[in-house]
């Protein structure tokens, strides 16, 4: 017996890559009819493209509808329109790339397996050829940004697309480098599951938190005079506030107060981590009694990681003059939710193959801290400018702020470094691949 069998690190059919087709229409090649559970799963995936892929093209179309109102309008900002309009094309992109997964489902309920490789994706998706793309997206992208024209409406959309799935479909080339992986239908339903159900899941809950601590400051204040003072004042002057400079200078002293520091550090640090961790790998749940691998469970995990946070990064369309800075910045987040989750989804199978949850426990513990982590540190920078408009902040927030974009950085490089340890470690050797090939 092998070290990886011994681990429970079994070879799923090394064959079976990212951008190629398995040889049969079922998971792992066992026919749908011999599989009730998967079948089901499998409808359930098709309705769920579906409906989703309709729900995102009504998106994309109001988006764009607003958008084009707004141009005709006699007085409106270009920077706005220009990031409806990235709304809008997202939603459509990510709508179209739902079919693919419906398309896969439907081949595989219908018995029609694709039975011809894809092989010149691979070519396409080469690690140096997505970075030479990458570096020219940004590079174009920055020039478009700062055109004041009907080129920035036009151009920085797709462009926003590609500057955010690149680096993503980089890391995943680096994290899922020759693992053993199950069919299409099973990646794109992960990818799937993490680009539509996780930030569903995880935005309801986080707004019913969110509404929760807001009742509670509405309480308080309810309470207390001088609190009801203050707000009355701030409402009115943000009421008449001509810019958002002016707005930021309103709201910088409240952002000073200890109560509402501490506030804010406790949900992005505690709660958004405790409830993101639980549901990003949502492709892994959704397989709970598959007997997964662990090594399936790293990449299902994964794969819905980086469909979630390719939503995320997505809906987060920022003015086109602090484009560039954001799409570099979502790159770090996009691996950081890419490794956490693949930990959860190799942490999940684990524990079902054995039974022992004690693993999942920490599993679970240390993807929360170094999402806590990586939260402290992007809030503390985006506390400077409020530091700016206030003469004397908090000395701890303002020092940790400093060195945090350098941190953050370093964090990334520390995500990198372990995604290619894991991979290395899961990979199956030679013999492996032989003996289960016997």
């Amino acid at each position: 017996m092998t070290t990886n069998q011994k681990s429970g690190l079994q070879p799923e059919n090394e064959n079976v890559g990212m951008f190629s087709s398995p040889s049969s229409g079922g998971t792992g090649g066992q026919p749908v009819s011999g599989t009730p559970r998967m079948r089901k799963l499998s409808i359930v995936q098709l309705i769920l493209s579906l409906l989703a892929a309709l729900v995102l093209w009504g998106m994309a179309l109001g988006f764009l509808s607003l958008g084009l109102h707004r141009i005709l309008k006699t007085t409106h900002s270009l920077d706005e329109v220009t990031s409806l309009f990235m709304l809008g094309f997202s939603a459509g992109v990510v709508g179209s790339m739902l079919l693919i997964s419906a398309w896969l489902v439907g081949r595989r309920l219908a018995e029609r397996p694709i039975q011809k490789p894809v092989i010149w994706l691979q070519g396409l998706t080469h690690p140096v050829l997505l970075l030479v793309l990458l570096v020219m997206v940004l590079l174009l992208g920055q020039w478009v940004a700062s055109q004041e024209n009907v080129i920035q409406i036009i151009l920085l959309p797709p462009l926003h697309v590609l500057a955010v799935g690149l680096p993503l479909l980089w890391f995943l080339r680096a994290g899922l480098h020759r693992l053993p992986k199950s069919g299409l239908q099973r990646q794109w339903g992960a990818f799937t599951a993490g680009l539509v159900l996780t930030p569903t899941v995880t935005f309801l809950l986080e707004m019913s938190m969110l509404l929760v601590i807001g009742l509670v400051v509405v309480m308080s204040v309810a309470f207390n005079p001088e609190w009801s003072i203050l707000l009355d004042n701030l409402v009115r002057r943000l009421s008449h506030a001509p810019s958002p400079q002016v707005v930021l200078n309103i709201l910088a002293p409240l952002f000073v107060r200890p109560g509402v520091v501490f506030t804010v550090f406790v949900v992005s640090a505690v709660l958004i981590p405790m409830i993101e961790e639980v549901f990003k790998p949502m492709g892994v749940w959704l397989l709970i009694k598959n007997s997964l691998t662990p090594t399936e469970g790293f990449v299902v995990g994964a794969l819905s990681g980086v469909g979630y946070t390719f939503a995320e990064s997505l809906a987060m369309a920022t003015l086109p003059e602090q484009w560039l800075g954001a799409v570099v910045a979502r790159m770090g987040t996009g691996l950081l939710h890419m490794l956490t989750a693949g930990l959860m989804g190799w942490g999940l199978a684990r524990s079902w193959r054995e039974g022992n949850y004690y693993r999942l426990g920490w599993m679970y513990f240390g993807v929360v801290m170094l999402h806590a982590v990586w939260n402290v540190l992007s809030v503390s920078s985006a506390f400077v400018p409020v530091y700016e408009a206030v003469p004397s902040p908090g000395k701890w927030v303002q020092q940790l702020s400093t060195i945090s974009p350098l941190a953050l950085v370093l964090l990334s490089v520390g995500c990198l470094t372990l995604l290619l340890l894991i991979n290395r470690r899961l990979r199956p050797r030679h013999g492996d691949v032989r003996e289960s090939a016997q």
